[in-house]
């Protein structure tokens, strides 16, 4: 169930019941038709509580639904990360293989260039040899011919022929050496032709799989781009979920609050909290007497208030130094101390609320009551919603369930009908300054007179006095005057 379908629920009820409301008839028939109204609110307060329940539990099922959505995201996520890093480390990889590979291209072609300018060498070598082969040969052939011109010339000079016999050894060594470089030389250039090939066809591999790579890389490139996009929109999803999650919980939250204000507490709960959130204020005063002065301390126990930030101890100003009915003539000095818990802490002003001007406050950061261990009590929203109240004895600590209406002359104030408690506990004798809970648990006000609470719906201050050092007796009299004549026309029965 939304938000909006819930208050157009409340609105259905809240105008159910003022169509029922009837004010202009004889007590006895309205009594009658307030307890017939009582009835069916509590009907459709259980109806409603019905409802709570339900839109929670709904609720509850949808946050447990997106949390398994956000969890399965997020292994989704986590999944797509491993998968990205396994990628970059293969692209990285990549990279360090291309670059290798361009090094050794590098180093082949420079091999292929060193072996290209050893076979021009070589061929420039081949070439001198062949022409120094054909330039013995030619030699040769001259020393045959001088050897036949001397043959038939052997008288004359035979040592002319042993001369060329010589010779014609040595150059045929030196062609026999010549054939064997001849043959060396085309070795090597057979051998520097197949280094040749093969580096060829490495460059080529070499080339091939660079390509290979290059395009390998795009392709980890645009993996890792569409990948980097699924996780940005992982990232973006995730987020939505953890907001739904969050709205949700707080949809939740409002939810069980609401239940919770809806169902009533125990008696025995509400007074245990009472007690659990009692506090000290101590007034210390110089007071004018008939004869000189006297010193006096007044000691409240109270409860706390919480508002927002800020936590109010409220008093009934018959029970401290400035009750209204003298007008604090005889003031003279005053100071004043609240004890929470162990600590004691010193407050320089108090305040008068404007609902009524018999109830006082101080006010203090609400951090400063919950650090000491106090759970301060809270205004209630809608003190009318059940037909009965708790109402707990200040003084001897009795407490029971009371019916009320609204006082007819003051929509302000409630009228206790002290004589029907319909559960009581210990000695009851309801009175002044008395505290008035809802059945929730919240706070709605004192007992300004022996029938008659105040309802307070925000904690609005319209005057107030210093204490301490700062304490002024003209002022603080000024004050209480104005406040005794603001209480003077009130209604006759609220004083």
């Amino acid at each position: 169930m939304n938000r909006s379908l819930l208050l157009i629920i409340c609105d259905f009820l809240l105008l159910s019941l003022l169509a029922l409301a009837k004010f202009d008839e004889p007590e006895a028939k309205q009594q009658a038709e307030v307890a017939r109204e009582v009835r069916q609110d509590t009907l459709a307060d259980q109806d409603l509580i019905e409802v709570l329940r339900m839109s929670l539990e709904s609720e509850r099922d949808d946050r447990e639904m997106i949390l398994d959505d956000l969890e399965e995201t997020r292994r989704e996520l986590t999944e797509r990360e491993r998968a990205l890093q396994e990628r970059e480390t293969k692209l990285a990889e990549t990279q360090q293989r291309a670059r290798e590979l361009e090094s050794q291209r590098a180093e082949i072609a420079e091999e292929a260039a060193r072996l290209d300018e050893e076979r021009q060498q070589f061929a420039k070598q081949f070439d001198q040899a062949q022409n120094r082969l054909a330039e013995a040969e030619a030699d040769r052939v001259a020393l045959a011919r001088d050897l036949g011109e001397l043959k038939e010339d052997s008288a004359t000079s035979r040592e002319k022929l042993r001369l060329l016999q010589e010779q014609m050894a040595q150059k045929e060594q030196a062609l026999a050496a010549a054939e064997k470089d001849k043959e060396r030389l085309a070795e090597e250039m057979q051998a520097a032709e197949q280094a040749k090939q093969q580096l060829s066809t490495r460059l080529e591999v070499a080339q091939a799989e660079s390509r290979v790579l290059e395009e390998s890389l795009q392709t980890a490139r645009a993996d890792v781009e569409v990948t980097r996009q699924e996780k940005q929109q992982a990232i973006e999803q995730a987020e939505k979920l953890a907001e739904g999650v969050t709205v949700l919980a707080e949809s939740t939250d409002r939810i069980s609050e609401e239940v919770k204000r809806a169902n009533p507490l125990s008696l025995n709960t509400i007074y245990e909290r009472y007690r659990n959130n009692r506090v000290t204020v101590r007034f210390d005063t110089r007071e004018d007497q008939l004869i000189g002065t006297t010193r006096r301390t007044y000691e409240i126990e109270t409860s706390l208030i919480a508002v927002g930030d800020r936590t109010f101890a409220v008093l009934y100003a018959a029970d401290t130094p400035f009750n209204l009915s003298d007008g604090g003539r005889s003031l003279l000095a005053a100071d004043a101390r609240i004890v929470i818990g162990n600590k004691r802490f010193r407050f320089g002003k108090l305040y008068f609320v404007a609902a009524d001007p018999r109830l006082l406050v101080i006010a203090m950061p609400t951090s400063r009551v919950t650090e000491n261990g106090i759970e301060p009590f809270q205004l209630a929203a809608d003190p009318l919603r059940f037909p009965e109240a708790v109402l707990i004895d200040s003084g001897n600590g009795g407490y029971g369930e009371i019916p009320f209406k609204l006082d007819p002359n003051d929509k302000a104030y409630l009228e206790m009908q002290t004589d029907l408690f319909n559960r009581l506990f210990g000695d009851f004798s309801p009175g002044r300054g008395d505290s008035v809970f809802s059945k929730t648990g919240d706070w709605i006000g004192l007992m300004v007179t022996g029938d008659t609470s105040v309802i307070v719906d925000k904690f609005s201050v319209d005057a107030s006095v210093s204490l301490g050092d700062k304490f002024n007796a003209d002022e603080t009299r000024d004050v209480l005057a104005r406040k005794r004549a603001v209480l003077a026309q009130l209604p006759g029965s609220v004083k």
